[in-house]
């Protein structure tokens, strides 16, 4: 439901206001800020202000085609995990067809637990969070 006239100025009016500047941009946050910030008090508001180089960070992440989990740790543990049932020699490119996979599921799951988060008000992800995500995906398939 939509707040419209005095019931909305009312609302905003009993909470605390945050003003964020981020990359430039002004916004203005009622309650606590949706995320982790550097505080810069004055009198009458407080201006937030993005952590450095977290923007840059994120862009750097997003443009790259890099394998997130190193290969020699990713390697030893599948290598680790198939003695359990027989000695298994892999090939590289079958070492990299299951990282691929792997971090793939991995992304997918943590953006499902994100998005979840969001839908329950909740900045943070949960371990329930990421529980009922893979009990939804496994009911899929």
């Amino acid at each position: 439901m939509v707040r419209t006239g005095a019931a909305a100025s009312n609302y905003s009016s009993s909470l605390s206001s945050v003003e964020i500047i981020l990359n430039g941009k002004r916004m203005i946050v009622y309650g606590e800020p949706p995320f982790n910030v550097a505080i810069k008090s004055t009198p009458d508001t407080r201006v937030l202000r993005g952590t450095p180089g977290v923007a840059a960070e994120i862009r750097h992440y997003q443009n790259s085609t890099n394998q997130m989990i190193a290969r020699a740790p990713f390697a030893r543990l599948i290598h680790e995990l198939s003695r359990q049932y027989a000695d298994f020699v892999f090939q590289p490119s079958a070492l990299d067809a299951l990282q691929e996979a792997a971090e793939s599921y991995l992304v997918e799951t943590l953006e499902a637990s994100k998005m979840l988060a969001i839908h329950r008000s909740r900045v943070t992800i949960a371990p329930k969070d990421i529980k009922l995500v893979s009990k939804l995906m496994t009911s899929n398939r």
